[in-house]
């Protein structure tokens, strides 16, 4: 019975945890559009340019939904899912860090 329930609470923590990375998609997805005309000015980007910014994230998604078989092949799911956040996390600290160093200069 005991490890039912953890068995139990071990399916909502992982259900939690892919719920978090489509939010996490969402955000990144979401974070370039309503920011369009601060990124072109503070970047000098035309408008084709900016197009090509806002797209990275997903030319990324492709190549990741190309590779993640044969990764869960080599690792498993939950291998895969630690190689994931690593890249994730990875890219929000470029993100933060870059952020950073704009306002450094900025000021």
């Amino acid at each position: 019975m005991e490890a039912a329930k953890k068995n139990q609470w071990m399916l909502y923590l992982s259900t939690f945890v892919a719920v978090c990375g489509s939010y996490e998609f969402g955000c990144c997805v979401g974070y370039s559009s309503p920011m369009q005309s601060a990124i072109t000015e503070d970047l000098n980007l035309s408008t084709s340019e900016y197009s090509v910014f806002a797209s990275i994230l997903t030319f990324g998604a492709m190549i990741g939904a190309i590779t993640i078989g044969p990764i869960i092949d080599s690792f498993g799911r939950k291998g895969a899912l630690r190689i994931s956040c690593a890249f994730c996390f990875v890219g929000w600290l470029a993100i933060y860090f870059a952020e950073v160093s704009i306002l450094k200069i900025e000021n």
